[in-house]
């Protein structure tokens, strides 16, 4: 008889010899060769993202400790001065809508501190009107509004705006039509600075000597906004009670001056 009888095949015997002779590498999807250390308790490579995100997003890595570094210095030397805020609910005076341009820092603009200013951006200073693109910018209004009770609304465009330029080029926004969409919540007012120009047709307060179209359309795109901004439930309400008072703002990002249309004027006035 043979020292090593061959091994039976039968559930019985495969039962008997127990889980160590099972492989379960058929269930294990494809590495290349030499994988890394696997865990005992997880049957996949432990560095998937070795495998699964591109080099280019392993090498952002210099951004992130820049920006680690900037939380250090705002924890040492910036958010003392926050102790109070963070102590009390918050009670903003102000709702400010602008533009989510890097350049833009509405508190630094307003010289306020945390708590006084409610802050939504977006790609062109843009407020859909009530019913037609029900999202974030509808839902910030009205809590700002109905919940926080606003006094007021500024709504902030501002120059060199790449959304102004988008919409005089709509070939740039060819390969984005997520921003090609939301661009269309300013097509009135591409359609009244058009004529405008065209027409060197003078608007309040300001002569027309040739301005450049994306002045004047940076202009219609704000005081459109605010017609947009009226057709908010909340906002109608809060204005029919004398609760609420909305101002257009454009803010030249060259000099840091700052035009405002108030009280339904269609001029911007230089803050002096």
């Amino acid at each position: 008889m043979s020292r090593h009888p061959e091994r039976s095949n039968s559930p019985a015997s495969c039962a008997a010899e127990g889980p160590r002779h099972r492989s379960t590498h058929h269930n294990r999807p494809h590495l290349p060769n030499h994988e890394p250390p696997r865990s005992t308790l997880y049957p996949y490579p432990l560095p998937l993202t070795r495998y699964l995100y591109p080099l280019y997003l392993q090498t952002m890595d210099p951004v992130l400790e820049q920006l680690k570094n900037g939380i250090r210095r705002f924890r040492s030397e910036t958010f003392p001065t926050f102790a109070d805020a963070a102590n009390e609910p918050q009670r903003p005076h102000t709702l400010f809508i602008t533009c989510a341009d890097s350049r833009i820092d509405p508190n630094a603009l307003t010289a306020t501190g945390p708590g006084e200013v409610f802050v939504t951006r977006n790609i062109g200073s843009m407020v859909p009107a009530y019913g037609e693109m029900l999202g974030g910018v509808s839902a910030v209004i009205e809590f700002a509004v109905a919940g926080l009770g606003v006094r007021h609304v500024v709504i902030c465009g501002h120059t060199d705006c790449g959304a102004m330029k988008a919409l005089l080029d709509p070939s740039s926004t060819a390969k984005m039509p997520s921003v090609r969409n939301w661009l269309t919540n300013a097509t009135t007012a591409l359609a009244v600075a058009r004529t405008l120009h065209e027409h060197h047709i003078p608007t309040p307060g300001q002569p027309h000597s040739n301005r450049p179209l994306n002045d004047i359309l940076t202009e219609q795109n704000v005081l459109l906004q605010i017609q947009h901004l009226r057709t908010h439930p909340s906002v109608a309400t809060a204005l029919t009670l004398g609760n609420l008072t909305i101002s257009g703002w454009i803010y030249d990002v060259t000099t840091g001056n700052v035009r405002i249309a108030e009280n339904n004027a269609l001029t911007f006035t230089p803050v002096t």
